[in-house]
């Protein structure tokens, strides 16, 4: 058969695409290779194969540049979600004549039309049904598909009249290829900010490619997100460079890179340069991305076509920065405008980018934006970052360039979390070649770096240090600094107007006699910062003039500490200041370099602040806590912050809400109060740590003393706290740990007096006994920290090939002594009501278990029991939302339940298990649909 060449890809990629972006993660490998095997049946009928084989050879090419556009990939999308959800958009009619207008703007004879439109549309509907078939069963994303039907139905019929009132999309066309080149010849190159002028170069002679990760996978590419996801908020810390990824990405989609996402328009759109528009209110935000292609790439496009490319899914839209919109309400505003966007426009791939501190505050809605983390660099890619930039000077002999980055990796260790940010590892060095030396506190490095960018300033205007106003310079950046940060509006930039005003009247009051004098001192100064990359910078223009503000919010917060310590430079006024202002997102990373600046300038400057916010804890203890990162305050002071941190801890949400196998409230909202006790156990100094985990360790030893007098209900709390951070981890240990956090060593009679009662955090016979089945399957919440429940690791040591012998050894056993138990303990063990408008964990729990569990190391590795105990943990699991998406031998027996033709097949499977009698007996129950392990469910 002579099919055109890449069709049964195009067929694939569109059907697996739409599967992907409904269930709301990637196939899997299996279910990619069973939907192939199933298009390359339908491609290798003997219809198909005549009707392809007479094509003529540039008939075959326009096919396949019509199964390869984006309007096909919508079509398959919407029959996916029609099968799903059983909505309809109309007859048949509409769809088939979809399909016959892409054929016909594509130059297919119209003899041919006909035939090709109805093999387009049969192959279509059969792919759907099996794209469909793989994503299973589940009321979440069933949901989601509801939506994304309406949206598509109104997207359509708003296509369609525009299509009618123009003659011509042919003109539109041009702009969006006219604009891609734009992109491309400006964005081709990144610029290093630190260097005072626009030092530009290629991306492949420095940048370095973030890695991404989710809650379900820790190594997420950027083509998973724009293929499979088409929406996502990718969350970093200050620096982590999202806005040069931002940047680059726009470039690339510009030249087709990935070559999967073929043919977008990119839109780069940065907050800050229409942060006016924004805070005003009225805007579209269709009309901001107007102008934001106009400027800097000066292409007009009228509205009808930039309507036709975002309707066509033509567009990737690139929202950087959604944190620099000051005012709360106001990124709440812009966050509801960019969900709206996303309704009216479904088939845009949209990405935006923020900071992960205070995101939550104003997030977008996460069934449409899933979120996904830029990590800090890894060891490796720091080194890999120094060896670039160490060699971008050709002026250097070479030897002398890896001297340097040798003596830069080795110097830079104490500060290692701040040289894994990528702004702060630039700007390292940048003060390592400079000074051959690196200090260790936060504050300090931002010191040095800001006095390299002043040298920078020295070295264009060829000034002495004895210039006129020379050393009111930084004061005056500083000042301008507070007045950005604390701006009633919440504007992250002011116009050039206001900022002249300001300086003016501040170097009037402080250097100069004359106001024209410090008029030219102003407008100098703003005509350095015009166009280059220094601390204050030009970050846009309004309607009538230029907006000025700092390079990165890291310089503003910088300052604005700077200026807060300089209106009063004494610990009590520092304190005075800081408890005005609200400690939230915006103001904590100021507080905390306030902190540092007034200990460098004053003895004790840090244990004095912060003993004077003893008397506030509730609020401040997670200031004082991550204090513990960059200060070094007495052992009173410390040991109160420890002490007031563990029991934040151990006072929080108790049993019902640190123990669950449902889940309703959005994780990390109610257990704030381990954040403080996360802190210093996590990345305290070293001359902190070990000091805070002896106050720690008091307070452990002290509570455990007190746990028999206390009531059950109350004493499960504490007691699971105490296990989690004492527990000793070793090869065989089922229960993972919290991050990287080692455990406490108790003294010996607190040992014993805790393993008195049966463990909580690592359940065996004595737990299950106590508390019933159901501690088995429910998640920990924990140190701001979600693990698995215990069944789930349970089943992972023991069945997953990739687990040590230890652990699987373990598993083994511990399985074993569990059967007894679950077979004692009648069903059923959990309760669910059909209508929960929650997480089911356990199903949840099973959709990542299910891919690797392999029963052949369940029925040659486990003893009878073990095998039996096993299964039986296993029915939670598959009676959930996500029944469907199991596959192989177990997703045989799961999906009999709702399959009655399926029961005989399945029971024939379990009983080549060879489980004891009477766990085949409850299984073979439960496939039946005669018995269940959850009451009142399905």
């Amino acid at each position: 058969m002579m099919m055109p060449t890449g069709l049964e890809n195009s067929l694939l990629r569109a059907g697996g695409r739409a599967a992907a972006y409904l269930g709301r993660r990637a196939l899997t490998a299996r279910q990619q290779r069973q939907l192939a095997e199933e298009v390359r049946t339908l491609l290798a009928h003997k219809s198909a194969s005549a009707l392809l084989d007479g094509l003529p050879p540039q008939e075959s090419r326009a096919l396949l540049e019509f199964t390869d556009s984006a309007e096909f990939e919508e079509i398959v999308l919407r029959v996916v979600v029609w099968s799903v959800t059983g909505t309809k958009e109309g007859s048949a009619v509409e769809l088939r004549n979809d399909v016959r207008t892409g054929l016909l703007q594509r130059g297919i004879d119209p003899e041919r039309q006909l035939q090709l439109t109805d093999f387009l549309f049969a192959l279509v509907k059969r792919e759907a049904a099996a794209a469909r078939d793989k994503l299973g069963s589940g009321r979440q994303w069933e949901q989601f598909g509801v939506s994304v039907a309406a949206d598509l139905a109104a997207a359509r019929a708003r296509k369609d009249e525009l299509l009618e009132r123009v003659r011509s999309v042919a003109e539109f066309h041009e702009v969006a290829a006219s604009f891609r080149r734009q992109v491309a010849a400006l964005r081709s190159d990144m610029t290093l900010i630190h260097l005072g002028g626009r030092m530009r170069f290629s991306y492949d002679r420095l940048y370095v490619t973030p890695t991404f990760s989710d809650d379900a996978n820790p190594a997420v590419t950027i083509e998973e997100i724009l293929v499979d996801r088409r929406r996502a908020v990718i969350l970093g810390d200050p620096g982590a460079g999202k806005s040069t990824f931002a940047a680059k990405l726009a470039r690339d989609l510009a030249v087709d890179e990935p070559p999967t996402v073929g043919g977008q328009v990119p839109v780069l759109f940065i907050t800050r340069d229409h942060n006016e528009k924004i805070i005003g209110g009225d805007y579209v935000l269709a009309e901001l991305l107007q102008v934001a292609m106009r400027h800097p790439y000066n292409v007009k496009i009228s509205e009808e076509g930039l309507e036709y490319l975002l309707l066509t899914g033509a567009v990737t839209v690139i929202v950087d920065g959604i944190d620099e919109i000051g005012e709360l309400h106001h990124r709440r505003r812009f966050a509801e405008s960019v969900e709206g966007f996303a309704h009216l426009y479904p088939q845009v791939r949209i990405i935006v980018t923020s900071r992960g501190i205070g995101y939550e505050d104003a997030a977008l809605d996460d069934t449409l934006f899933p979120v996904v983390w830029v990590p800090p660099f890894t060891d490796k890619q720091v080194a890999e970052y120094a060896r670039s930039w160490f060699h971008l000077d050709n002026a250097v002999p070479e030897k002398q360039r890896v001297r340097l980055v040798q003596g830069f990796l080795i110097d830079s260790v104490t500060v290692a979390d701040l040289r894994a940010n990528p702004l702060m590892l630039s700007l390292l060095c940048s003060l390592y070649l400079a000074e051959h030396a690196i200090p260790r506190d936060r504050a300090e490095v931002y010191e040095k770096c800001a006095k390299l960018l002043f040298q920078e300033w020295d070295k264009h205007r060829g000034l002495a240090v004895s210039a006129p106003y020379r050393s009111h310079l930084r004061p005056a950046v500083a000042a301008l600094a507070w007045r950005i940060y604390d701006d009633a509006k919440g504007r992250q930039a002011l116009p050039r107007s206001e900022v002249h005003a300001f300086l003016t009247d501040y170097l009037m009051k402080r250097r100069f006699s004359e106001e024209a004098e410090a008029m030219r001192a102003s407008d100098d100064l703003l005509d350095f910062c015009a166009g280059r990359a220094w601390v204050l910078t030009e970050v846009g223009s309004g309607a009538r003039e230029p907006w000025y503000g700092f390079t990165h919010r890291t310089f503003l917060e910088y300052f604005t500490a700077v200026q807060l310590v300089r209106r009063d430079p004494t610990p009590e006024g520092v304190w005075d200041e800081l408890r005005k202002r609200p400690l939230d997102s915006s103001w904590n990373l100021v507080a905390q370099l306030a902190l540092q600046i007034v200990n460098e300038q004053n003895d004790d400057g840090a244990d004095r602040v912060l003993a004077l916010s003893l008397d506030e804890h509730d609020t401040w203890l997670e200031f004082a806590a991550r204090s513990l990162q960059s200060v070094i305050p007495s052992s009173k002071t410390l040991g109160w912050i420890a002490k007031e941190s563990f029991e934040s801890c151990v006072n929080g949400p108790q049993y019902g809400r640190r123990m669950r196998y449902q889940v309703f409230e959005a994780p990390g909202e109610y257990d704030r109060g381990d954040l403080p006790l996360r802190l210093i156990l996590e990345s305290a100094l070293p001359e902190n740590a070990s000091r805070a985990r002896g106050e720690i360790k008091r307070s452990l030893e002290e509570i455990i003393t007190k746990l028999p007098a206390r009531s059950d209900g109350d004493r499960v709390g504490p007691q699971l706290i105490c296990e989690a951070l004492t527990y000793k981890y070793s090869a065989a240990s089922i229960r993972q740990g919290i991050g990287v956090i080692p455990p406490i060593k108790l003294g010996d009679e607190a040992q014993r007096a805790l393993h008195h009662f049966p463990s909580l955090f690592a359940p065996n016979s004595r737990s299950v006994a106590e508390h019933g089945v159901s501690l088995l399957f429910s998640s920990v919440s924990l140190l701001r920290e979600h693990l698995p429940s215990y069944a789930s690791q349970l089943l992972a040591a023991a069945l997953i090939g990739s687990s040590p012998n230890a652990r699987r050894e373990a598993a083994a056993r511990e399985l074993e002594a569990l059967y007894g138990h679950l077979i004692a303990s009648p069903w059923p063990w959990l309760r669910r009501r059909e209508d929960d408008e929650a997480m089911w964990i356990p199903a949840v729990e099973w959709g990542r278990l299910g891919r690797t569990c392999d029963p052949q190391a369940m029925v040659g590795k486990l003893s009878r029991q073990a095998r039996g105990a096993a299964v039986l943990l296993m029915l939670p699991m598959w009676q959930g939302e996500s029944n469907r998406t199991t596959s192989g031998v177990f997703g045989a027996v799961a999906e009999a339940r709702y399959d009655p033709p399926a029961r005989a097949r399945a029971h024939s499977t379990v009983a080549e298990w060879y489980l004891p009698d009477e766990a085949e007996a409850l299984v073979d129950s439960w496939i039946e649909r005669l018995d269940s392990p959850i009451v009142g469910y399905r």
